[in-house]
């Protein structure tokens, strides 16, 4: 009797784990010896042939709204209990509807559940504004208008513009100079000390 009791208790683990891999009733127990209906009185009493929406939000670690939306999405109604079988159909979807890799920083985060205009590319406001200031990520549209926005102040400010460039190479000069005193005078050094 005790290695009966074993057997099924046994049993019972192998057809959880299997249910929780997305094997089918009869799949299991076609592996297990058993019958389907002997099965799902098996999973019956652990409470794993069918789960409400939210235990596989807990059993998942996502949110119900993300996996709602999911459900729906593959014809499931999200108010009945949904069959465990059913769990890596509803996985897939969820991870097709919400993940995404923001461009900037390559992380992966999750979407919002409400419905966007435009999906959300970018897992924050700072990826957003370093991507953005970035000329190389700009469109050939948004490099066009930028050019033709510059060359247009150029031409309108001719004079300021002509100003900031003296100004520029002034402080470039400046810059070039100093550092080239600097290396005269440290070049001349050793050399004066010779000729003394």
């Amino acid at each position: 009797m005790a290695r009966l009791t074993t057997r099924v208790t046994g049993a019972r683990h192998i057809a959880s784990s299997l249910r929780e891999s997305g094997y089918t009733l009869q799949e299991i127990a076609d592996e297990l010896g058993y019958t389907r209906e002997r099965i799902r009185q098996f999973l019956k009493s652990r409470d794993e042939v069918s789960l409400p929406l939210c235990r596989f939000s807990e059993h998942l670690g996502l949110p119900v709204a993300h996996l709602s939306v999911a459900c729906k999405a593959l014809g499931f109604n999200t108010r009945a209990c949904i069959p465990w079988s059913r769990l890596p159909d509803i996985q897939k979807k969820f991870y097709e509807l919400y993940r995404s890799r923001c461009p900037q920083c390559k992380e992966v985060f999750l979407r919002s559940p409400l419905g966007e205009k435009k999906p959300r590319r970018f897992c924050g406001p700072t990826c957003y504004k370093k991507w953005w200031l970035n000329y190389a990520n700009w469109s050939p549209e948004r490099k066009a208008k930028h050019k033709a926005l510059v060359s247009r102040w150029q031409r309108e400010h001719h004079e300021e513009l002509r100003e900031r460039r003296h100004r520029s190479n002034k402080a470039r000069y400046d810059r070039r100079h100093a550092l080239g005193v600097k290396r005269a005078k440290a070049t001349k050094r050793p050399e004066a000390e010779e000729a003394k």
